[in-house]
Parts: structure tokens; C-alpha cells; sequence
């Protein structure tokens, strides 16, 4: 049997010895018959795909899109399923596959691989100036060019023939196919290089603030600076900083919900990774790229129940390996250092009060001491203190409990009230006792009130009757 032999476009100095050498083993029909692929039903298919590539640009289109359901052409969907279904006696298998059919008419199709990897078929220069309409030829011969061009001139040919048949007669069949073989080796396909990692394109994407040795990014891919320069480095520290900027709000965001994981949406949501994201710096970086570059900060865990999806929660010590653990350490903010020691686990009413008081306080530093009151509702942390006091009661109305503390400013941003820290101090819980002692008759609501009138009306009866 012939070996099957890929082949791709190669010089005409390659091609016309290898025809060459094909006329000599099968100069008419014969036992090689197979290598002119000859076949009614083959021959078909070959004329349904040559028509159909003259019709396109440049004579090229996807592999895939010859045959496709929606946009392939019919005639090809036609001839290919006749010839899947009745090829048998020309060679057809069930595995045999479209390429490895067209691929064995090399003097009309070839084939090439695009830099996304995209399989493209074409046709030959010699296909495209015959019309497949009168009929598949045994070969497509090869248009001639200058000498220059082509080490092999046409008047050799029939000298090589010659030669070529004569290395038939001496080394046999099986020999001359073995020269076949080897000649045609500079025609194979190159392997295609194995990809080390994800991603589409003609380079891998921009992943992570180490995906780029040296340089920048731009339009997402890493480009590379051969002279180094002070610019440079100045941009690169100021990259350096966002992203250290940005790797410390995701943690705070996770801080917020008290160890607890979270969904990747519910963590893109937070207020101040929301607003470093819109940096331009940001823009072809993915959530999860960024969380899998710091993995000692944040771990990654596949949701529960099986979504697909993936929650985040933190390393143990996360906090030291930040990468900007060192310089935080050296630049203490001396605001925060005012701010009152959290509650985690407050209990009773007074307790849990005086710790959504203190989680307003941080929520209000985090966002530079002053916000709209919505803004404050947002917080995990204050949403778990509020909802655990089990109080009807708004939560401007908390905050105009303590006066000292928050300021509700009169004008209003976009239609909402605004209020700022007025003082850190949250020693004084008188006010506390006072908000409680409003809100217990309202707990007890008007059932309280008519069962004391119920007992006066009671008792001045039977005063009455005595």
C-alpha cells in the first residue's frame, strides 16, 4: 500500500521531481492507481470543493467551513455524505476524514495552518486556472516559471522521468516508493508546536502583573523595551503600585465578610475594587487571573453544589504575604490606628448596637470618612450587625444615635444623604441605653397599651358594683 504523506505548498523546485517521479511509477492506470485518487464519487467531491474555493477570496477558506451545517455548501455537504455513505470501494472508511480525502490531490488543494491555529485550504496555482467543470484531471500540471525560479527546467523532466524509471527497474517498486517517501518529506506538514498554556490569539494574553519579564502590556499582549530607560521604570513602578493597590483592596473586600468565602461576583462588587478596576492599566485582566497570581494571599475553591463556578477565601496569613505587607507595615495610617477594636461576637441588644456603631466607623474610613448613607448599607459587615439586631428601624436612624460620631451633612450627593465621621471616641454608650429604652413600648406596639385600659376598665367596674 501507498504511505499516506501529508503535504503542504513547497517550491516548484521540490514538486516537479515528485511529480516527476510519480509519472514514472504509474504512467497509466495500474496497480498505484490510489495516488492519482481517482473515483467517481471522489472525483465529485474534488469538483464540489474546486468550484466552490474559486468562488472565494484568494482561492482560500476555513477547512470547517466547506462542510458546515449552516454556512458550508450544499454541494460539497452532498458529494462529501455520497461518498461517506458508497466509498468504500474507493477507500473510504469510517474514520476517514475530509482533509485526509482532499489531501491526497496535493497538485490541486493545499493546506496551512494561520497563527491562531485556524486550518485553511486553498488552491493550488495550477488549480486555479482550470475550470473543475471539465472535469477532475489525473494531474493538475504546474504553471511554468523563469529558470531562475525553478532549479528544475521543463526540458529535464522527461530526462528525470527517464532516470526515475530506471530507478524503478533497478531498485524495484518497494525501493523507488521508498524514494518516493523521502522525497516527499520536504512536502510534510511541520508538526505543530505543542501550546504551553491557555489563551487565544497570536500571543498568550496578559494574565498577571508577572506575565511580562520586561516592558509593558499593550492592546493586552507583553511588548518589550530593548533600551532601558527612566521612563520606563518610573511606569513600571507606578504599575507596580496599582496593582499592589489593587491586591490590597480585594483583600479588605474578603476581610469585609468576616472569613467567610465568597462568589468572584460578589467580591468584583466591592466598592473599592469596583473602582481601581477602571483603571485602563486594568482592562484585559480578569478577576481570577489576578487572585491566581497572589495564591498565598487567596485561595480558590470550587462552589458548592457544583455550579462550576468558584468561591474565594483566605490563605492563612494572608495578610503578611501581601505583596505590599512590608511597606504598609512602614507607613502606619494614623487614622486607622484611632479606630475603636471590633466586636466579632457581640451579645445582647446593648452589645450588638454598639458593634454596628463601630463597623459604621470603618466602613466610613474605608471610603475616606465621608460617603452617602447607602454607600454604608452595602457593607458586609454592617448588614451582618444590623440584620442581627432584628429591629425595624432604618439605618439613618441608627446613625443620628450617635451624634458625636457621624455627621449627616445637608446636601446630598445624586439625591442621597451624606454623612462623615465627627469623632472615633465610642467610649460614651449612654445613648445607647436611651435608644433602647425608646424602642422597647414600640416593640410591644399597641397590645401593651389596650391591655392596660382593659385593667383600668376592669377595676372601676367592680369599684362600681361595691
Amino acid at each position: 500500500q501507498v504511505p499516506n504523506i501529508r503535504h503542504k505548498v513547497a517550491p516548484r523546485s521540490q514538486v516537479l521531481p515528485a511529480l516527476a517521479l510519480r509519472s514514472a511509477l504509474c504512467p497509466g492506470a495500474g496497480w498505484c492507481g490510489a495516488l492519482a485518487a481517482m473515483g467517481i464519487l471522489k472525483d465529485g467531491l474534488y469538483t464540489a470543493v474546486w468550484s466552490h474555493l474559486q468562488s472565494m477570496p484568494k482561492c482560500q477558506t476555513l477547512l470547517t467551513a466547506l462542510n458546515h451545517p449552516i454556512s458550508g455548501s450544499q454541494s460539497i455537504r452532498n458529494t462529501w455524505n455520497e461518498l461517506k455513505s458508497n466509498g468504500r470501494d474507493e477507500g473510504i472508511k469510517k474514520q476517514t476524514g475530509l482533509q485526509s480525502v482532499l489531501a491526497e490531490r496535493p497538485d490541486i488543494f493545499f493546506f496551512e495552518t494561520t497563527d491562531r491555529g485556524h486550518q485553511l485550504i486553498g488552491l493550488t496555482e495550477g488549480a486555479q486556472l482550470l475550470d473543475p467543470a471539465q472535469g477532475v484531471p489525473e494531474r493538475v500540471p504546474v504553471p511554468p516559471e523563469s529558470a531562475d525560479d525553478c532549479p528544475v527546467a521543463t526540458d529535464d523532466a522527461s530526462a528525470l522521468t527517464a532516470q526515475l524509471s530506471a530507478l524503478v527497474s533497478a531498485q524495484g517498486t518497494g525501493g523507488a516508493l521508498a524514494s518516493l517517501a523521502a522525497g516527499l518529506s520536504v512536502l510534510e506538514r511541520p508538526t505543530k508546536a505543542a501550546r504551553t498554556a491557555k489563551g487565544k490569539g497570536k500571543a498568550a494574553p496578559f494574565a498577571g502583573p508577572h506575565g511580562c519579564a520586561y516592558g509593558g502590556t499593550w492592546n493586552g499582549y507583553c511588548f518589550t523595551d530593548i533600551v532601558w530607560t527612566p521612563e520606563l521604570q518610573q511606569k513600571k513602578n507606578e504599575e507596580k503600585q496599582k496593582e499592589m493597590k489593587l491586591v490590597r483592596a480585594l483583600y479588605r473586600a474578603m476581610d469585609m465578610h468576616a472569613g467567610k468565602s465568597v462568589t468572584l461576583s460578589q467580591l468584583g462588587s466591592d466598592f473599592k475594587v469596583a473602582e481601581l478596576k477602571k483603571d485602563p492599566h486594568f482592562k484585559n485582566w480578569r478577576l481570577l487571573d489576578i487572585l491566581k497570581e497572589y495564591e498565598n494571599v487567596f485561595e480558590l475553591l470550587p462552589s458548592p453544589g457544583g455550579t462550576g463556578g468558584m468561591t474565594v477565601k483566605l490563605q492563612p496569613g494572608a495578610e503578611a504575604a501581601l505583596p505590599d505587607a512590608e511597606l504598609a507595615a512602614e507607613q502606619v495610617n494614623e487614622a486607622e490606628l484611632m479606630l475603636p477594636e471590633r466586636i466579632d461576637n457581640p451579645r445582647g441588644t446593648k452589645e450588638r448596637i454598639q458593634a454596628l456603631r463601630i463597623e459604621l466607623l470603618y466602613a466610613l474610613q474605608r471610603r475616606g470618612g465621608r460617603t452617602a448613607i447607602q454607600e454604608l448599607g452595602q457593607e458586609p459587615r454592617v448588614q451582618k450587625v444590623k440584620h442581627d439586631l432584628r429591629q425595624q428601624r432604618k439605618l439613618v436612624d441608627w446613625i443620628r444615635v450617635f451624634p458625636d460620631n457621624f455627621k449627616v451633612l445637608p446636601e446630598k450627593t445624586d439625591g442621597q444623604m451624606v454623612v462623615e465621621i465627627g469623632s472615633m471616641d465610642v467610649s460614651d454608650q449612654s445613648m445607647i441605653d436611651k435608644a433602647i429604652a425608646r424602642s422597647e413600648p414600640e416593640r410591644q406596639g399597641p397590645s401593651s397599651k389596650g391591655t392596660k385600659s382593659a385593667t383600668g376598665g376592669s377595676g372601676g367596674g367592680s369599684g362600681g358594683g361595691s
